[in-house]
């Protein structure tokens, strides 16, 4: 005989706002105890609802069009309640050329934040939505979280970097990193390298 004892639940509940005004579509997601609650809210006066959650600690994110933010919170078994006051995104913009004769690099990638293979990174690969080098090889990367993070540029084919460049952003604010010269992605068959041998 098996005698299970079932724990109780949290709800986590709250507002989020920006410029003193509700946020009424968003996106929250909260890592912690058992599984992780992500919910696309649409609500008027910007409030949503978190149910089921496994008591404990747990971190949380908020990203919509008008901003971005963060909190923590302990959720007992039982209700709890975590406020979001959002911060506006941040962008960044830059060229990038050639390191072998200073033309522009068409279709590369432009990924920002704190880690490159960060999901937002991924997910917008896989959706066709990544920033993208244009015919004069300037991108701007937009909803970018304020604070140090690491821009890298990115294969079209693939997530090896072939330049990186540290910024810091401030909430509202456009950074230009400026001119990124990296090795351009090679187009067409591959070429050879010959190898001979020789008594010494």
């Amino acid at each position: 005989t098996v005698t299970i004892t079932l724990a109780a639940l949290g709800t986590l509940a709250g507002k989020v706002t920006a410029l003193g005004k509700p946020v009424t579509t968003y996106e929250i997601t909260c890592d912690g105890p058992g599984r992780d609650a992500e919910k696309l809210v649409e609500a008027v006066d910007g409030a949503y609802t978190l149910e089921r959650l496994a008591p404990g600690s747990f971190t949380c994110k908020v990203a919509s069009d008008a901003g971005t933010g963060s909190g923590k919170v302990d959720v007992p078994a039982g209700p709890a309640t975590l406020d979001f006051v959002l911060t506006p995104w941040a962008s960044i913009s830059g060229v990038v050329v050639s390191v072998l004769d200073g033309k522009p690099v068409v279709g590369v990638h432009a990924f920002a934040g704190t880690d490159a293979f960060e999901q937002q990174n991924i997910d917008q690969v896989l959706t066709g939505k990544a920033p993208k080098t244009d015919a004069t090889g300037h991108f701007v990367v937009s909803r970018v979280a304020a604070g140090k993070g690491t821009l890298a540029i990115m294969p079209a084919d693939g997530f090896t970097p072939l330049g990186q460049r540290d910024y810091t952003a401030t909430a509202g604010q456009r950074v230009d990193l400026g001119t990124i010269e990296i090795v351009p992605p090679r187009s067409g068959d591959a070429g050879t390298f010959g190898f001979a041998t020789s008594i010494d």
